[in-house]
């Protein structure tokens, strides 16, 4: 496989290929107001949109969130630590003032771990009892700062509190059915001479321990949470939840806080996955059940983990789910837009098309805004000034002095006349050209009063000089009317299209001439009718050349562009598509000289059927232009031989006054 073979292989697999296309004025597609007005909202909307969606990207305040629960016959294992469980308790009397005082109550703290095990061939469980240090509370104890303020309400001195100082973490797991089973477990007894704590000197008379718990409370304390899940890194909040209940000498209390364990996962990958997992447990609730008290146990207080497990899960959007949103989003109002808009581009397209196709009868004329308007006022000088006028003026006198040699002339254009009949245009589009003619006698007499004017402004020398600036401008403004495009444009309404499209309005005059020409621009649109005329080109190759003049014909250069673009080449190196770029103005001009060669031809059929076809009022006005210019040259060779020297002398007695003008108008300009 060569490298030319490869290559072409290779690009095969290109996904960025370049679809062909044709374009209309320029442009590779029809453009529309309310397309525009359209466009324009959706792209305000989609820039809120995508503004939005970049600042909550940003923040991260909105993830996508889910939250289930899930049952667990095991809880797995949770540590306790400082940093994430605060426990406060003791008993209130009856004006709700916690005390201590171990001579009337204490507390027998105790961490409790079941295990299972196997001895003999037989199951046994196992329990192990050890002491969890408990401390009167102060602001040293408790560690979690967020929880410093809920505490500080409270009397920490009459209170106890885990020592953590002597204990680094606390393991909860399992439930009361599992092999492996650890909770905290609370002891509040009667102080009596068999259990009193060896820091107590005597404990107090039954009658006054009796005395002194009726109507006690117990008020315990311990940390919790409520998850936030759009709190972007730890989705936690610690807040206190506080427990109360009534304790009786009378009665006994079995008290179960129950904990829940909570864990979050977060993705906050940005492109791919990227999850980490929090976990924490919080309070859930509590259950109470009461016995009569024979014995001097006041309440027992279990905490432990509860078997539903509270799962949430939180993703934070991608930059590719960013981008589909918008992508959705778009899809959206651009359905919406087109399906508005649709209507009104297809006729707006439409009349475009055909109103550069075609004119129009019964339509009002219009000039066409269009790059040929465009050259023509960029042009450096004004089409007609004052010199001009002058001669124009001379002209005239010209022709009432020399009607005999007028009458010769005409006769030399005569057999040109004979000889290129006229005939009326058979192409419709030709009535633009015939109303341009029309209007071009209009400015002649025009021309001829601001000559009279300039005589009258040569006489007058108080007159304002920017009156002569005026005058003159706008003689040029009305000549250069003369060469703009005039055309007849189909302008129907929306509705009437609208209304038409449902066999409506079918014998209005302008519903019908759309249709006809809707009609004819599609039949020109359609592929099988182009290939039928590229080959009435080839069946037209064939009669005019030989096999010979055919084969030479195909083997011709391509155009070749010159180093100055702008230039004319010269000879035979002309091609159309290097065609510059030219004002009606210009084309006028050349038109002209060009029908002056073509007249001294006339025995070449094509050049014969080419004037023939032309518009009878373009025609007329191109003769009336040869003939004033053949009618000037023979002008001035009568009057060197002597036999007219009066109309010389006025001719050059007005050229002078006219030229004096001339020169005065240009200072001022």
């Amino acid at each position: 496989m060569n490298a030319k073979t490869f290559s072409h292989y290779f690009k095969q697999i290109d996904l960025f290929t370049k679809p062909v296309q044709l374009l209309i004025k320029k442009e590779e597609g029809h453009k529309t107001h309310i397309g525009a007005a359209l466009s324009m909202i959706v792209l305000v909307v989609m820039s809120i949109f995508f503004v939005n969606s970049i600042v909550v990207y940003a923040d991260r305040s909105k993830p996508v969130t889910l939250t289930t629960e899930v049952y667990h016959a095991e809880p797995n294992l949770y540590e306790l630590r400082p940093e994430n469980f605060t426990l406060q308790f003791g008993f209130q009397d009856s004006s709700f003032a916690t005390y201590i005082d171990e001579s009337i109550y204490f507390v027998e703290p105790l961490l409790v771990s079941k295990s299972v095990e196997i001895i003999n061939g037989t199951q046994q469980t196992q329990y192990n009892y050890a002491d969890l240090p408990l401390v009167q509370c102060s602001k040293d104890i408790i560690k979690q700062d967020s929880l410093a303020e809920y505490f500080s309400h409270f009397d920490l001195s009459t209170n106890y509190c885990i020592d953590w100082n002597k204990i680094d973490k606390i393991n909860m797991q399992g439930t009361f059915d599992a092999e492996n089973y650890q909770y905290i477990l609370l002891k509040f007894k009667m102080c009596t001479e068999e259990n009193k704590k060896k820091n107590v000197p005597k404990c107090k008379s039954r009658e006054e321990i009796m005395k002194k718990l009726t109507h006690n409370y117990l008020s315990l304390q311990l940390s919790s949470y409520y998850v936030d899940l759009q709190t972007p890194q730890n989705p936690y909040i610690p807040k206190g939840e506080d427990l109360f209940t009534t304790i009786s000498s009378k009665i006994f209390k079995e008290i179960t806080i129950y904990l829940q364990p909570v864990t979050t996962y977060t993705d906050s990958g940005n492109f791919f996955q990227d999850f980490h997992q929090d976990t924490t447990v919080k309070y859930m609730h509590h259950t109470e059940m009461i016995d009569f008290n024979e014995e001097d146990l006041l309440a027992n207080v279990a905490i432990r983990l509860h078997t539903i497990e509270q799962v949430n899960y939180r993703q934070y959007s991608r930059i590719q789910t960013l981008l589909a949103e918008l992508g959705g989003l778009w899809n959206v109002l651009f359905t919406i837009a087109m399906l508005i808009q649709v209507p009104f581009s297809t006729i707006s397209y439409k009349l475009q098309i055909i109103n550069s196709l075609f004119n129009f009868d019964g339509q009002e004329e219009t000039i066409n805004d269009d790059q040929d308007n465009y050259l023509l006022e960029q042009q450096d000088a004004p089409i007609i000034n004052s010199k001009q006028s002058s001669k124009i003026y001379v002209e005239n006198i010209q022709r009432n002095t020399l009607n005999d040699n007028q009458q010769t002339n005409r006769k030399l254009i005569s057999p040109i006349k004979q000889n290129t009949p006229l005939k009326k245009s058979k192409f419709q589009r030709q009535d633009s050209f015939r109303s341009s003619i029309k209007s071009s006698y209009k400015v002649q007499q025009k021309l001829q009063e601001l000559n009279q004017q300039c005589m009258k402004i040569q006489n007058a020398a108080t007159l304002e000089e920017d009156i002569k600036v005026k005058t003159i401008d706008k003689l040029n403004q009305q000549v250069k009317g003369f060469f703009q495009t005039v055309s007849k444009k189909l302008n129907i309404p929306y509705y009437k299209y609208i209304l038409s499209s449902m066999k409506l309005y079918q014998d209005d005059q302008q519903v019908k001439q759309m249709n006809f020409s809707i009609n004819r621009m599609e039949k020109s649109f359609d592929i099988l009718y182009i290939i039928k005329k590229l080959h009435e080109i080839d069946k037209l190759k064939m009669i005019l050349l030989t096999k010979e003049q055919i084969k030479l014909f195909d083997y011709l250069p391509k155009p070749t562009i010159a180093s100055n673009p702008d230039k004319e080449l010269k000879g035979h190196q002309y091609f159309s598509i290097l065609k510059p770029l030219k004002s009606n103005f210009q084309m006028a001009l050349e038109a002209q000289q060009a029908y002056k060669e073509i007249l001294f031809k006339m025995h070449d059929p094509i050049n014969k059927h080419l004037v023939d076809c032309m518009d009878e009022n373009i025609l007329e006005f191109l003769q009336f232009q040869l003939y004033r210019n053949d009618g000037e040259q023979q002008d001035e060779d009568i009057l060197n031989d002597g036999t007219l020297q009066v109309a010389k002398q006025q001719r050059m007695n007005s050229e002078q006054i006219l030229d004096n003008f001339d020169s005065e108008s240009q200072q001022n300009i």
